[in-house]
């Protein structure tokens, strides 16, 4: 920000000890969208090209391109911009933008970005950010993107698709690495069937949370909880942040669930208690673009709730492009045990 006005600076720096050099110089306030921000310069076809994001992070997002003679400008527009936006266009893909290039073969180029997708007829993001690779044609007399299937926009249905996997993980595949985590790794165990939450050594430290990255709008994830320790107080959780959250939670002691459901300040508490015991309490959430519901059931009687999935979108959370974490929690600081985990 130069001025109050959204500017592209450069000056020239110290390699080794990052010391600034030159004074800053602005090359460019952008094209003409709000927030210029994110540049890279190429230096190609003997000319300096100025690619940076604008219109913000969110639907207007785009990514334009400028070139000069001098890597100091002045900087002109490329006859086609705006290179790459989704804005104003009915795609899965939404928030296109923050884009930079790859060789991934000599003079051939691809384009990274980030993303979000959306379910079809639905306007919500709810899994955060994630990157996506388009095709480039470049020459000296200018960059398209995506040509192939349509020029200037993002979108899934590739010539070419890349292979990915989906969400899935359980007993045969899970791994550390896989989580998310409120607390210290070394603080909970995992073998091939159970997660174990260790107890803290701070006694301080009561609320454990370690979850999964929400990857796919349809999943189910299941566990079971024994009741072994009487002093258990833990189970599900969804996660945008710390006002926008549902979660599930089994009390031994009580022999009850209390359901929790967190829309910043307003919040809704529920406690059912279950009418039979048994050795095992079995967690189920379900979820898809409209709704989570969560299962908790000791193999005698289930009981139930369910929140909808806009409570934790980026448009109506106001939060940041992090997307939902499913995961675990517990309340209390004693050893507690989670078994079969399975997300799918």
């Amino acid at each position: 920000m130069t001025n109050g006005e959204g500017a592209i600076v450069q000056c020239k720096i110290d390699l080794s000890t990052l010391e600034v050099l030159t004074e800053p110089k602005i090359i460019s306030y952008g094209t003409g969208g709000r927030d210029p921000e994110g540049p890279h310069i190429y230096y190609k076809f003997d000319k300096y090209w100025l690619m940076i994001a604008e219109g913000g992070t969110r639907e207007g997002h785009m990514e334009t391109m400028q070139v000069s003679d001098n890597i100091y400008g002045p900087y002109h527009p490329v006859r086609n911009n705006t290179i790459l936006s989704n804005r104003d266009y009915k795609g899965e893909l939404q928030c296109v933008g923050h884009a930079d290039l790859v060789e991934v073969n000599k003079n051939k180029f691809e384009l990274v970005a980030l993303s979000v997708r959306q379910p079809k007829h639905v306007h919500r993001n709810l899994l955060g950010r994630e990157t996506i690779l388009l095709p480039v044609d470049w020459n000296k007399n200018g960059i398209w993107i995506n040509t192939m299937n349509k020029e200037g926009k993002a979108t899934i249905n590739l010539s070419q698709p890349i292979s990915v996997e989906k969400q899935a993980r359980n007993s045969n595949n899970i791994d550390k690495l896989d989580f998310i985590s409120s607390f210290i790794l070394k603080n909970y165990e995992l073998d091939s069937k159970n997660l174990i939450f260790k107890k803290n050594i701070s006694e301080n430290i009561k609320n454990d949370f370690i979850g999964f990255r929400q990857t796919e709008f349809d999943g189910k994830f299941t566990f079971s909880i024994s009741r072994e320790n009487q002093s258990t107080e833990a189970g599900v959780i969804v996660y945008k942040d710390n006002k926008h959250l549902f979660k599930a939670l089994y009390d031994s002691k009580k022999n009850a669930v209390t359901f929790v459901k967190q829309d910043s300040d307003l919040i809704i508490k529920k406690e059912v208690k279950l009418k039979a015991e048994g050795s095992e309490i079995n967690f189920s959430l379900v979820f898809d673009n409209e709704n989570y519901q969560v299962v908790v059931s000791n193999n005698k009687e289930k009981i139930l709730d369910s929140c909808q999935t806009r409570h934790f979108s980026c448009e109506e959370s106001d939060s940041p492009f992090t997307g939902v974490v499913i995961g675990l929690i517990r309340n209390k600081n004693v050893k507690c045990k989670f078994n079969n985990l399975s997300l799918k």
